[in-house]
């Protein structure tokens, strides 16, 4: 079991570390954003890039919100046309979401200005701790993903 002194010690190792990352690389992130697009609806658009059918659901789980709150962003990213939504073939009362050929040319643009605001400083860090300090986050990631509030 950890002490509570080395507990503290991490938790404001923790703080510093991710303030630090919060102001200075995640403003840069979101400056490089379309000036109407959020956070959220960043995640949403390159989630679909990836996976290419998806419920409205299963957004909702991965950005631990609501279904209202995640219908309301799906429905300003249908209205920007950056996605549609899709009629299930087997289930009427199912919608997919997936990215408009408008949604993958904007999606690319910003994945490509993320690399690169990004890039310069896993460079100087190296591959080697590049790979740990990612494995620790998304190991982190998995822990937090299964809290039970």
């Amino acid at each position: 079991m950890t002490s509570d002194r080395v507990m503290a010690e991490i938790v404001e190792r923790y703080e510093r570390a991710t303030f630090l990352i919060e102001r200075r690389l995640f403003s840069k992130v979101k400056d490089a954003l379309p000036n109407d697009m959020t956070p959220e609806q960043l995640f949403i658009i390159r989630y679909l890039m990836r996976n290419e059918l998806v419920t409205s659901s299963e957004l909702a789980d991965m950005l631990c919100v609501g279904r209202s709150t995640i219908t309301s962003i799906c429905n300003r990213l249908v209205d920007k046309g950056v996605i549609k939504r899709i009629p299930s073939q087997e289930d009427r009362r199912v919608l997919y979401l997936a990215l408009t050929e408008a949604g993958y040319s904007e999606c690319e643009v910003i994945e490509r200005a993320i690399y690169d605001i990004i890039q310069p400083y896993l460079d100087r860090i190296g591959e080697q701790k590049g790979f740990e300090f990612i494995a620790v986050l998304e190991y982190v990631a998995e822990v937090l993903k299964y809290d039970v509030e």
